[in-house]
C-alpha cells in the first residue's frame, strides 16, 4: 500500500542526510591525493589533445556534454592540468622563467565513472610542459619534480552512491575549499550522468518544494549553487548527453532546472581522430 501522506514521505527524505552521521559517510568515499595515487599509474599514455580550451571563470558552471567517447575526458584532463600547474617554471639549469599557462589552482575532483586515469592526467601535463620549454632541453627527474609538485593540488573522491556524492559536496568547504591558500578552487564532477536519478532533474524545480518532488535532486542542486556563489568556486561538470544533429549543428537536451544551474554549455565530438569542442 502506498504512502497516503506523500508530504511526510518527502520530509523523511529530506531528513536522511542529517540522521545520517556525515563522517561515517565520507569515511566511506575513496578519496586520496593524486600525488599518492600517481606512483601506482606511472606510463606513457597517447594523447588525443583538443584545439584549445575552453575558459572557467571564478564562480559559474561549466557543463561538457557530449557522446560517449567523444573525448570529454581528455579535454577534463588538459583544464586540470593547465589548473594545477604553476604559472611558470624555472627549471634547475636555467635562469629565466618559462611560462606554462596554469594557475596554481587547487582541484577537487569527484570522479563518479571510476575510470579517470591519473597516468593520462600525468601524460597530459608532460606533453604539455616540453611544448611550453621547448626548445630548451630538461632533465625527466626535474619534468618528473614539477608534475608531482603539481598533483599535489589535486584531490580525488570516489564516491558510489547518491548520498556519498551528496556528502561529498557538502563536506567540500570544510575538508578542501578552506584548506587552500588560494581565493578560489575548482571543483570538477566526472561521469555526471553515472546515476540515473541526475538524469531526471527535470522531475522537479528546485525553487519550489512540491510534495512528490525528489528531495535528493535538490539537495545537491542547491549544493552545487552554494559552491559556486558562497566559496566562490569554478565548477566542471562532464555529461554524457543525447546528441542530435539539426543542418550539422549540435543541439544539447536541457531542462530548466539543470540551464538554472549551468553558466555555460560545451558540446564535445570527435573528427578525425581529434577532440573538437564549441560553446552552445
Amino acid at each position: 500500500m502506498g504512502d497516503a501522506n506523500p508530504q511526510h514521505k518527502q520530509q523523511q527524505q529530506q531528513e536522511h542526510i542529517q540522521q545520517q552521521q556525515l563522517p561515517s559517510i565520507l569515511s566511506a568515499i575513496e578519496c586520496d591525493t593524486a600525488l599518492g595515487l600517481f606512483a601506482c599509474y606511472q606510463r606513457n599514455t597517447p594523447l588525443v589533445l583538443a584545439a584549445g580550451l575552453p575558459t572557467v571563470h571564478v564562480g559559474e558552471l561549466v557543463d561538457i556534454s557530449g557522446a560517449q567517447g567523444c573525448g570529454k575526458t581528455q579535454l577534463l584532463m588538459q583544464l586540470i592540468a593547465l589548473a594545477v600547474l604553476p604559472a611558470t617554471w624555472t627549471p634547475p639549469s636555467a635562469t629565466d622563467a618559462i611560462p606554462l599557462r596554469g594557475s596554481a589552482t587547487p582541484v577537487l575532483l569527484i570522479d563518479l565513472d571510476l575510470r579517470f586515469s591519473l597516468s593520462q592526467l600525468a601524460a597530459f601535463m608532460r606533453a604539455h610542459i616540453q611544448l611550453c620549454i621547448s626548445p630548451t632541453s630538461v632533465s625527466q627527474p626535474s619534468l618528473t619534480a614539477l608534475i608531482n609538485s603539481s598533483l599535489s593540488r589535486l584531490h580525488i573522491c570516489r564516491p558510489t552512491s547518491p548520498l556519498q556524492m551528496l556528502a561529498t559536496l557538502l563536506n567540500a568547504p570544510k575538508s578542501f575549499i578552506l584548506e587552500q591558500d588560494t581565493l578560489s578552487s575548482l571543483v570538477v564532477i566526472d561521469g555526471y550522468s553515472t546515476y540515473y536519478w541526475f538524469n531526471r532533474f527535470d522531475d522537479y524545480d528546485i525553487n519550489k518544494s512540491s510534495a512528490g518532488q525528489p528531495s535528493m535532486h535538490r539537495a545537491i542542486a542547491r549544493a552545487l549553487r552554494r559552491l559556486k556563489q558562497e566559496y566562490a568556486c569554478g565548477v566542471i561538470v562532464t555529461r554524457g548527453e543525447r546528441v542530435m544533429s539539426r543542418q550539422g549543428d549540435f543541439v544539447v537536451s536541457r531542462d530548466t532546472v539543470w540551464t538554472s544551474l549551468v553558466d555555460r554549455f560545451v558540446m564535445v565530438w570527435k573528427e578525425q581522430e581529434k577532440v573538437r569542442w564549441k560553446e552552445l
